[in-house]
């Protein structure tokens, strides 16, 4: 047996062992629920939500495994050969180098690389495949027929494919910092970064990687920005749950201007390729965080206090309106018709006798005060608690 397939056998006895002792517990609570689920005559539907966590936490594993090895295989291959900023060739640093860049060493850490990669796409499938039922929900979802008043789009994107698509920015960002991470320690591992009296440099090679990479994660932060101005509908700030007139005419803009403002950073990011520095991205950062803290904090509280508390009967009442059509749409209240019911003062026994079902259902305790009150004589005993009260 070859050297080379002892490694493999290794390499793959390793991430065995990594699975079972990072997901034991997970084993052991998948193989309960397929028991109990067997029991009452639902496996079918287990095995569909298994099927289902496994087919997105596998697309969207495999899909950053690809994109992180690719970037490990990247700044591996953007390595400089031997930087001259490591000083002196008889020293320390240049021995650990020169094993670094070794033929034997190499074949090593390339599969050193390839276990890094895979153990961070199983932590990203891992995380994704608890999404099955929000992939589930878009795939399937149809129209409702009803748009939303202020974007003009069907309900159903905002009940379907809004957390859809966060949930995909939501994962997108996490696998992009860890991508950025052990791309920046690997450029710095071959010599890509190096840190002189406090300071860091870069070589030009390195400076590009790393910069199309920060700019795809403001490119994502400006999504997830734009994602955010979709969920004002379902704010909860107000004093209605929905968009009122703070969201609309405060956090609406505040939110295109940050989306705006991260697109652009992702720009610069990639145009500080050709400039000394990071400068641009750095600012283009600075300026997010204080907009942020602007316009998304500050401006919405001022307008607030200012302009809708001293007056907010008028800013409130369109939006209130909005709030009480969509929940009658909602429930399908807006199908009831009214109609008018002579009632009569006089009662007498033959009226009480004719509506014996109507007499026997009026309420004779309030329910409310009556839960108190059972609740404070049974004090004494701590094992009972009232939960609810029905009259």
């Amino acid at each position: 047996m070859g050297r080379r397939r002892i490694n493999l056998i290794i390499f793959f006895l390793f991430i065995a062992f990594f699975i079972l002792i990072n997901f034991s517990r997970s084993l052991v609570t998948l193989l309960t629920d397929w028991w109990w689920f067997k029991q009452v005559g639902y496996s079918a539907v287990f095995l569909g939500i298994l099927k289902l966590k496994i087919l997105t936490g596998a697309i969207s594993g495999f899909i950053f495994f690809i994109f992180l090895y690719s970037n490990l295989l990247i700044a591996k291959k953007l390595a400089p050969p031997f930087p001259y900023w490591y000083g002196s060739q008889e020293g320390p640093l240049y021995n650990i180098l020169r094993f670094i860049k070794s033929p034997a060493f190499m074949r090593f850490f390339n599969l050193v690389l390839l276990t890094v990669a895979l153990i961070a796409a199983l932590g990203i499938g891992v995380s994704t495949s608890t999404y099955w039922d929000v992939v589930l929900k878009y795939i399937n979802q149809t129209a409702f027929g009803v748009k939303d008043p202020v974007f003009g789009l069907d309900i159903s994107f905002h009940m379907f494919s809004i957390p859809f698509f966060r949930g995909l920015v939501r994962i997108g960002l996490q696998a992009l910092i860890i991508a950025i991470i052990l791309t920046g320690l690997l450029h710095w591992i071959n010599g890509g970064i190096t840190f002189r009296n406090g300071t860091a440099s870069f070589s030009p090679r390195t400076k590009a990687h790393l910069s199309v990479l920060l700019g795809l994660l403001f490119v994502l932060i400006g999504i997830s920005y734009k994602l955010s101005t979709y969920n004002l509908l379902q704010s909860g700030t107000g004093v209605i749950y929905g968009a009122g007139y703070t969201d609309i005419h405060a956090k609406l803009p505040a939110l295109n201007i940050l989306f705006y403002s991260s697109l652009i950073a992702g720009v610069l990011s990639l145009v500080n390729i050709y400039f000394r520095g990071w400068k641009l991205p750095a600012g283009s950062l600075a300026f997010i965080i204080a907009m942020s803290i602007l316009a998304g904090s500050i401006y919405p509280a001022i307008v607030q206090q200012y302009v809708v508390s001293p007056n907010e009967i008028e800013k409130e009442t369109p939006y209130i309106k909005q709030a009480i059509k969509f929940t009658n749409l909602a429930y399908g209240l807006d199908k009831i018709k009214e109609k008018p019911f002579s009632a009569e003062q006089a009662l007498d026994k033959t009226a009480i006798r004719n509506n014996k079902q109507t007499i026997d259902n009026i309420r004779l305790w309030d329910w409310k005060p009556l839960e108190k009150t059972f609740k404070q004589i049974q004090s004494i005993r701590l094992y009972y608690d009232f939960m609810d009260v029905d009259v």
